[in-house]
């Protein structure tokens, strides 16, 4: 007999490959993206999480720049071949689950310490780093491929992934009974601050080489939800606004509270350490000290990181074409000198 948890192993281990399939077809549908794969070709993971070790209040500013440039490569790579993402964690990625957690607040709110905290509790979320492994969920929703975000979770469940860091969908979240939403805070006019210090990701890869990108072309409407329309309370014009961010930021927040059954909802600063945020979610206090990261200075290195792929992308033009007539000139003279050598001979 099989069992049950060999047959889920086996359909995910399919989709996987089915998956991996797809982007590679993708990927080489799009010869300009030849120098971002031959950048990328080198897994960068170990070395991620060799500079996330390091990442620390003690880290040297060379050490934060590395993993930060590290970062950005590795987010790169996850666009171009998504799969990786999920292959990187199969044992986990075996156990299809339900969501639970659904953290609804901006972000530069304390999100990537929100996003460490919650994988010391045995949680597995999307966030920046893994959120381009769902990303072709969306795509498809943009698409009418998929016609609800109940069937986008369902499969996001199906991949793994129990916890979200997707504050679009908290009208969603606030309609699931057994979804609980934590609202992370900050104060407004620090996090309008922090919150320009990267828009200009956006700007980014809304443009080549990046939008060329497949996945990116297909979810440039979530990317202007996530920094245009919600950050700005609606008024998408003053994107990089700090008076209009700072209402915005407050619109969301009374959005959200709005929304929320108050039962199954959670305001929280990341000062305020486990307690609250594990009575919440009804788990036991880690012994280890809540993670607190600030990352700003890195996520300048990593918008930086993708500048730099965005500068240098037309060598992927210009290399082969250089080679070509470096080749062309060699191959002149030598007939050249070949014909010059024969008039001689005679």
């Amino acid at each position: 007999l099989v069992s049950s948890s060999s047959i889920k192993k086996s359909d995910m281990k399919m989709k996987i490959s089915t998956t991996r399939r797809l982007f590679i077809t993708r990927r080489r549908a799009f010869p300009s993206l030849l120098l971002l794969q031959l950048v990328l070709a080198t897994n960068c993971k170990r070395a991620v999480a060799v500079a996330d070790v390091q990442e620390s209040k003690n880290a040297s500013p060379f050490q934060r720049v590395v993993s930060g440039a590290l970062r950005g490569l590795d987010l790169v790579h996850g666009v171009l071949d998504p799969s990786r993402i999920l292959a990187s964690s199969s044992s986990e990625i075996t156990q299809p689950t339900k969501m639970k957690v659904s953290f609804a607040g901006l972000g530069r709110t304390g999100t990537t310490s929100l996003s460490m905290a919650m994988g010391i509790l045995g949680y597995r979320c999307v966030d920046d780093d893994t959120s381009s492994a769902v990303m072709d969920l969306y795509a498809d929703l943009y698409k009418d491929k998929i016609t609800s975000l109940d069937q986008v979770y369902e499969e996001i469940g199906e991949r793994g992934f129990n916890c979200t860091f997707l504050y679009t969908d908290y009208e969603w979240a606030a309609k699931q009974e057994d979804v609980k939403v934590v609202l992370s805070t900050r104060d407004p006019e620090k996090w309008a601050e922090s919150w320009l210090s990267v828009t200009d990701s956006y700007t980014v890869i809304t443009s080549p080489p990046f939008s060329w990108i497949p996945l990116i072309r297909g979810i440039r409407k979530f990317h202007d939800l996530l920094f245009k329309e919600i950050p700005t309370g609606g008024h998408p014009d003053g994107w990089q606004d700090r008076e209009t961010l700072v209402k915005g930021y407050g619109i969301h927040r009374e959005n959200v509270i709005n929304a929320v059954p108050e039962d199954r909802l959670l305001v929280f600063s990341v000062k305020e350490g486990w307690e609250p945020l594990c009575e919440f979610l009804g788990v036991p206090v880690p012994d280890s000290p809540f993670p607190h990261v600030n990352d700003r200075f890195k996520m300048k290195v990593t918008i930086q990181t993708f500048k730099v792929i965005s500068w240098i992308w037309p060598l992927a033009f210009l290399l082969p074409l250089l080679l070509i007539w470096k080749l062309f000139g060699c191959l002149t003279r030598s007939a050249k000198n070949t014909d010059s050598k024969g008039v001689k001979s005679d």
